[in-house]
């Protein structure tokens, strides 16, 4: 059975009630027609979860009850992506599908070919995070943190990731690498990628040209199946 999610700050012990925002409210109420007695799964950003049923509507505190906790979001490979800013709706899609895979952040970055303008970062922000949230709640994932934007030159000086890799055809194979790792960091161009003055710059910050896949994959789309591809050779999937 499948069950809406809701991302909540907390989990309630068992048998404790939550209020629930007026969005949720509305989401449950009037979008997907739930009510008394249904059941729904509460999850925070860090991956608890519990079941709980709602036991309100209509009311001006519509509430749900903690049924049982249940287990924590499975992790996958920590990764922390920096991919360059893309104009809204193809940063919308790379935001929710790097959500779907399990990016643990993500840095836009401002690239010497980078296009897109931030414009209003707080608000920017606030709806770049929406996305992530909204897509872990489909996805039964967590939300990736989406951080301040940043200058190319402080993006690769600001990872503290032991594998840093810049996704590029001209690098080694992914199947070439070896041995464990507990996190990566992860950057990737815009359209036409890194510049050369980048890529010297990135290989001098410790960073390790590598290529994922036989053809050149759009920005958008290159975030999220680089980090899966890394995910899977790694051992998390």
């Amino acid at each position: 059975m499948s069950f809406i999610r809701l991302l909540v700050s907390e989990i309630p012990e068992p048998g404790r009630s939550l209020e629930l925002l007026p969005a949720q409210a509305h989401h449950l109420f009037r979008v997907r027609r739930k009510g008394g007695g249904d059941l729904v799964i509460l999850q925070t950003a860090e991956g608890r979860r519990a079941l709980a049923e709602i036991v309100e509507r209509g009311t001006e505190d519509p509430q749900v009850v903690c049924k049982e906790i249940l287990e924590d979001v499975k992790g996958v490979l920590p990764i922390d992506l920096y991919p360059a800013l893309l104009p809204d709706s193809a940063f919308a899609f790379l935001l929710q599908k790097s959500t779907e895979v399990g990016v643990r952040s993500i840095t836009p970055v401002i690239t010497e070919f980078t296009v897109a303008k931030v414009g209003d970062e707080k608000k920017k922000l606030a709806r770049w995070q929406k996305i992530c949230d909204e897509a872990a709640c489909q996805c039964g994932g967590v939300p990736s943190l989406v951080k301040a934007p940043l200058r190319f030159e402080e993006a690769i000086n600001t990872a503290q990731s032991g594998l840093k890799i810049l996704a590029d055809g001209s690098g080694v194979l992914l199947k070439e690498l070896k041995g464990e790792i507990k996190c990566a960091a992860l950057l990737i161009g815009p359209e036409g990628g890194h510049s050369l003055r980048e890529m010297q710059e990135a290989r001098e910050a410790g960073w390790q040209k590598v290529a994922f896949h036989p053809f050149i994959l759009r920005a958008e789309t290159a975030a999220p199946v680089c980090a899966a591809l890394l995910q899977q050779h790694f051992g998390e999937l």
